[in-house]
């Protein structure tokens, strides 16, 4: 989830339709309009979520900040899809549902997974119902192609403008030294965390 408090804006008359910005958008709320040659970048509001990667790739001075009068949170409720199918289809991914799936929006798999069952088809659809995608984008990634296949298979929607690779690396398949490597991620936390989880939902399921 995120609370979004600041949308991006274009200014037109510095824009060169280098088409940068619409591929980088991890949500698609960017669009180049008109000709290909003259084309211009227009910018849905209520799909961006503030990751500013297109203010990164933009040469041209052609993207501005703009405060929401009124902020809005970005997320999808767990509670909106049946709890045994949502655990069904984390396990089926192969992640703990509360394995922090993208850091910087602090959203689990498990929220991925209900944005997936109530519709979310695309990394675009998942980053606009969750928030994920909108920071650095090193681990998100992955979690959010492994629900997607999991529940449409290999032949989900990818998006038309990025080519995205599969892996089957998930949290506790970190080695030490790379987490090590990368303290801000908090992996070793993350992956103690998961390995807690999955003994007590273990201990659990045996009791049963």
């Amino acid at each position: 989830m995120k609370n979004v408090r600041q949308v991006v804006e274009i200014v037109d008359d510095n824009c060169t339709g280098c088409y940068r910005c619409e591929r980088t958008c991890p949500t698609g709320a960017i669009e180049m309009v008109g000709p290909r040659k003259k084309a211009l970048a227009v910018v849905a509001p209520e799909a961006c979520i503030a990751c500013f990667r297109c203010i990164d790739v933009c040469d041209d001075d052609a993207i501005t900040v703009a405060e929401l009068e009124q902020p809005r949170m970005v997320r999808t409720s767990t509670k909106t899809v049946d709890a045994q199918t949502l655990r069904q289809l984390c396990e089926k991914a192969g992640m703990d549902p509360n394995q922090q799936a993208c850091l910087c929006s602090s959203t689990k798999v498990k929220e991925l997974a209900a944005a997936v069952l109530t519709g979310a088809s695309t990394f675009e659809d998942l980053a606009r119902a969750t928030g994920a995608a909108s920071g650095c984008l090193l681990y998100c990634g992955v979690p959010m192609r492994r629900v997607l296949v999991a529940h449409l298979g290999e032949n989900y929607n990818d998006s038309p403008h990025v080519r995205r690779y599969d892996s089957d690396q998930v949290l506790l398949d970190v080695p030490e030294d790379a987490a090590d490597a990368y303290p801000l991620f908090a992996l070793r936390r993350e992956q103690a965390a998961a390995r807690e989880r999955r003994a007590a939902q273990a201990t659990q399921e045996a009791s049963r």
